[in-house]
Parts: C-alpha cells; sequence; structure tokens
C-alpha cells in the first residue's frame, strides 16, 4: 500500500485506523457479550458490525465503479463537501441522537459468530484502507456515487467516504454501548 499524502486523504487514513483499534478492543472481549441482545428491538454489539461489513462491501464496490469511470490522476487541489451533507454527516456521528431504521439489504443476519464477524470487519477495514491509498491523485469532487441506502442522494466520493466513516462511527460507539450494557447486565 502506498503512503497517502493528501491531507485530508491523510486524516480519513487516521480515522481508519482508530476504527481498526476500536475493533481490535471489541474483539478481546466473550463472544458471548458480543452476541447478547440487551434488549429485544436493540442489535447486539456484533450485529452493529455486522451491519458495518455489509455496508463496507457496498462501499468498496460503489468506489471501485467511480474510480474505473475516470483516468485522471493528477489533482493536488481541495475535496469540497456541501453544506447539507456536513449536516448529515453530523446527525450520523455519536452519540447517536436521531435514530433510524436501515433497508432490509443492510439488516444482519439473525445467527452470527462473533469471531468471523471480527475478522470480517478488520479485513474490510484493510481493504478500505486500500483502497484509500488509491484514490491518491484523483478528483474525488468530480467523481460521484449513488447511495445505496438512499436511491435518489448521490455524493462526490469524498463526500461518501466522509458519511461512511461517521456511519461507521455510529455504529462502533453503538457496539461498544451495547457491550458496556450486556457486561453490566442492563
Amino acid at each position: 500500500m502506498k503512503p497517502i499524502t493528501h491531507p485530508q486523504l491523510h486524516a480519513l487514513e487516521l480515522q481508519l485506523h482508530d476504527l481498526i483499534n476500536r475493533a481490535e478492543q471489541l474483539a478481546s472481549k466473550d463472544p458471548a457479550l458480543l452476541s447478547t441482545r440487551v434488549h429485544p428491538a436493540a442489535w447486539s454489539a456484533v450485529e452493529c458490525l455486522e451491519h458495518l461489513n455489509i455496508t463496507a462491501r457496498e462501499s468498496l464496490e460503489l468506489v471501485s465503479d467511480a474510480l474505473s469511470s475516470t483516468s485522471s490522476q493528477d489533482f493536488s487541489g481541495t475535496y469540497r463537501v456541501r453544506w447539507l451533507i456536513r449536516l448529515f454527516i453530523r446527525s450520523l456521528e455519536p452519540p447517536v441522537k436521531l435514530k433510524t431504521r436501515t433497508n432490509r439489504a443492510f439488516l444482519p443476519p439473525a445467527t452470527l459468530n462473533a469471531n468471523d464477524v471480527l475478522r470480517a470487519y478488520l479485513s474490510l477495514k484493510t481493504d478500505l484502507l486500500t483502497q484509500l491509498s488509491q484514490l491518491e491523485g484523483y478528483d474525488l469532487n468530480t467523481l460521484r456515487v449513488q447511495s445505496p441506502f438512499i436511491r435518489r442522494a448521490h455524493y462526490s466520493v469524498y463526500e461518501w467516504l466522509l458519511i461512511l466513516l461517521a456511519h461507521e462511527r455510529r455504529h462502533v460507539w453503538q457496539a461498544e454501548q451495547r457491550l458496556a450494557q450486556a457486561t453490566s447486565g442492563v
């Protein structure tokens, strides 16, 4: 993997490393606790991570498709984020204030193996880091993706990456909360 020098992409790389560290801390916990639902309507910690795995697989494909539509690699400017997207990103950040439902395609299956989910999570984050390094030099303002959640929504690749990482932080935080609740018996 080549080093990331663009400052905005480097900031995303650091965020991904933080998410990996937090997932590794979760991986050191009891798999039974990670799989415990503290409330029938609330996902377990492992279900939160599997939802992120499903989302990451989709995102890797979206960004790869966008990247294949261009060949220009001489961009060194600033990536922009529209104000409405900034508001959306803020709404995704933990602590979660606004609960939302996800599309059926992004729901975790009923039966999961915590160790398998955590291994997949860490592997997918490595894939995202690799993809991030491949984006160096591309004008991510002009490369576009369609939201897998809201079909009418389109984002620049940079905006999508910001949304993706805010979504990751939201659900990793949620997984940490679920684990704490399962541990305390709440």
